[in-house]
C-alpha cells in the first residue's frame, strides 16, 4: 500500500458530509499513511484541513464553516478541496496539494458566459517574465508527468465503441454538470465535466464500481452514480437537481450571452421565468439585450464550411491592413469538430507592430462592408493581447449572426496563444495545473520557469522560457505531443 499521506496530518470538515463518507475518507487516510485529527486545536495540529468541493463557491461560508471547526488565522496549515484526497486514491499518487488550495482571500464575482481566461494578465510588455533561452532548472521526462487530461488523447482506440457502450451514463452525468453550471456550481461542474471527458476516453464498457474506481478523473461519488445508472437505468440525483422548475429556468437564462450565475439567480429570485419575462421586465445590459434578440441564432452551431467563409473575409481585410498578419481559425474548429458554436479567430502579428492600430483598422474595415452587425464587448487591451467579441453575418438573406471572437498576439507568444485560444477548457486547465506542479507557470502569453509559491499565490514571475511551437511546451512539460484533435476533451 503507497504511503499517499506520509507525514500529513489531515482534518475532514464535517460539512457536507454523511458520517459514512467521512468514516470511510478518514480510513483511507489511515491506511495510507496519514494521520487523521479529531479536532483541529488538538496538540498535534493538522497541515492539512480538507473541505467538501460544493462548499468551495462560497468563500464566506467557507470561512464561517472553519471557524466554526476551530480554525484560527494563526494557524499553519493548508485548506484545500476534498478532490485532492480523491485524486490521490484514483490516481494511486501522493499529489501535490498546491492546485486544490481554496483562497479565502479571493471573493466571488458575477462572471460573464465570455469565454475569458481567469488566469494572471499582464498589464503591459515590461511586467512580462524576462525571456530566457536556459531550460527549466529541472528536466522533466514523460514518464514523470501525471495522469492528467493533457497527458492523455482524447481519442481513445475505440472512442467511438466505448461512447456508444457508455452513452447512457455520459448523457445523464451531461444534466448534472450543466445544471450545476447553470447555477454557478463551479468545482461540480469541473467533477463532472473531467468525469464525462474520462468515460469517453475509457475505450471500454465500465461493467463494475471497481472498474468505474480505476478509471483516472472519477471520483468515490462519481462512479456511485455511474453504477446506479448501470443498474437502475436512472441516477437519482439527476431527477433530483434537473426537474424542477428553478434549475430549467436558470439553465434557459445561462444561455443569454452576458449573464453570469449572479445575473441569472438574480433574475429568478424576481419571478422571471420565460424569455420574453426578461425582455419585456428585467433591467438588461446592452450586450444583454443583443444576446436575447440574437438568442436562436446564437444557440445553432455552423458548419465547418461556414466558419472557413467567416475566416476568409476577416483574413482578406486583415491582409489589406498589413501583409504579415497571419490568420489561425481556433477553438472547437481547430480541435476538429464538425460543428462549431462560434467562431475564435487568432492574428498572429509582427512583434514590431502594435495590436490595437491593427484591431481598430480591422473592425473599421469589417463594419464597413456590413459584415459586424453588435459589439458584445469594447475594444479591450491586455497587455500586447487585443481581443473583440461581437456578432457578424454573411452576405445573403437566409444567413444568420455569428458569434465572432477575434484575438491579436504578437508572434514572439504565437504557441501558448495557439494552445489557449484552441483549448479546450479541461485540457487547458489539465496543462496548467500540472505547469503549477513543475514549479511553472503557463498563460496565454508565455511560459515561464522558477516559480516560487506560497500556496496557491506567486511570489514571483519566474522567467520566460521560449516556446517557439506547441510542440517545444510539450517537450518541456515532459508531455508526449497531442495535436489540436486530441484536446478535445
Amino acid at each position: 500500500m503507497p504511503s499517499l499521506f506520509n507525514g500529513y496530518r489531515i482534518f475532514i470538515c464535517k460539512a457536507n458530509l454523511s458520517k459514512l463518507r467521512r468514516t470511510m475518507l478518514e480510513a483511507k487516510v489511515k491506511e495510507n499513511g496519514g494521520y487523521v485529527c479529531e479536532n483541529i486545536m488538538l496538540s498535534k495540529t493538522p497541515t492539512h484541513i480538507v473541505i467538501d468541493d460544493a462548499l468551495c463557491g462560497d468563500i464566506d461560508k467557507c470561512r464561517d464553516i472553519l471557524e466554526d471547526s476551530g480554525y484560527g488565522k494563526g494557524l499553519d496549515c493548508e485548506i484545500v478541496r476534498l478532490e485532492w484526497i480523491c485524486e490521490c486514491l484514483s490516481q494511486n499518487t501522493p499529489l501535490s496539494s498546491k492546485p486544490f488550495i481554496v483562497d479565502l482571500k479571493s471573493t466571488a464575482t458575477d462572471h460573464n458566459n465570455d469565454g475569458d481566461s481567469d488566469d494572471e494578465r499582464y498589464d503591459s510588455e515590461t511586467e512580462m517574465p524576462q525571456l530566457s533561452n536556459q531550460p527549466p532548472t529541472k528536466k522533466f521526462k514523460q514518464e514523470e508527468a501525471p495522469k492528467y487530461l493533457c497527458s492523455q488523447s482524447s481519442l481513445s482506440s475505440d472512442s467511438t465503441e466505448s461512447q456508444n457502450k457508455n452513452i447512457a451514463v455520459i448523457t445523464e452525468l451531461q444534466k448534472l454538470s450543466d445544471a450545476f453550471r447553470a447555477r454557478g456550481d463551479q468545482w461540480r461542474t469541473y467533477s463532472y465535466e473531467k468525469a464525462i471527458s474520462a468515460i469517453k476516453n475509457f475505450g471500454k464498457e465500465i461493467t463494475s464500481y471497481e472498474v468505474a474506481r480505476k478509471i483516472p478523473g472519477l471520483g468515490a461519488g462519481i462512479a456511485e452514480k455511474v453504477m446506479e445508472m448501470i443498474l437502475d437505468g436512472r441516477i437519482r440525483k439527476v431527477e433530483e437537481v434537473c426537474g424542477d422548475e428553478q434549475t430549467k429556468t436558470l439553465e434557459l437564462f445561462s444561455k443569454v450571452w452576458g449573464a453570469g450565475p449572479a445575473t441569472v439567480q438574480s433574475w429568478y429570485q424576481q419571478g422571471f421565468r420565460t424569455l420574453d419575462d426578461l425582455e419585456s421586465k428585467a433591467s438588461l445590459t446592452k450586450q444583454q439585450k443583443i444576446g436575447l434578440k440574437y438568442f436562436d441564432e446564437i444557440q445553432d452551431r455552423m458548419s465547418r464550411s461556414e466558419v472557413e467563409e467567416i475566416a476568409r473575409i476577416v483574413k482578406e481585410k486583415a491582409l489589406s491592413i498589413c501583409k504579415n498578419v497571419e490568420l489561425v481559425i481556433c477553438g472547437s474548429y481547430r480541435r476538429g469538430k464538425q460543428t462549431c458554436g462560434d467562431v475564435d479567430l487568432l492574428l498572429i502579428r509582427p512583434d514590431e507592430m502594435c495590436s490595437k492600430e491593427l484591431l481598430i483598422s480591422l473592425l473599421a474595415k469589417l463594419k464597413t462592408i456590413g459584415f459586424i452587425s453588435d459589439d458584445l464587448t469594447p475594444l479591450e487591451s491586455n497587455g500586447n493581447h487585443h481581443k473583440y467579441m461581437g456578432l457578424c453575418k454573411l452576405p445573403g438573406e437566409e444567413r444568420k449572426h455569428r458569434r465572432l471572437d477575434i484575438f491579436i498576439v504578437p508572434e514572439r507568444e504565437r504557441a501558448p496563444a495557439l494552445m489557449h485560444y484552441t483549448g479546450s477548457a479541461l485540457f487547458n486547465r489539465s496543462i496548467r495545473l500540472l505547469a503549477s506542479r513543475k514549479s511553472m507557470s503557463l498563460s496565454e502569453h508565455c511560459l515561464s520557469a522558477d516559480i516560487f509559491r506560497k500556496g496557491a499565490e506567486k511570489c514571483n514571475e519566474g522567467r520566460r522560457v521560449e516556446t517557439p511551437t506547441e510542440e517545444s511546451i510539450f517537450e518541456i512539460l515532459g508531455l508526449e505531443y497531442r495535436p489540436p484533435e486530441e484536446r478535445d476533451h
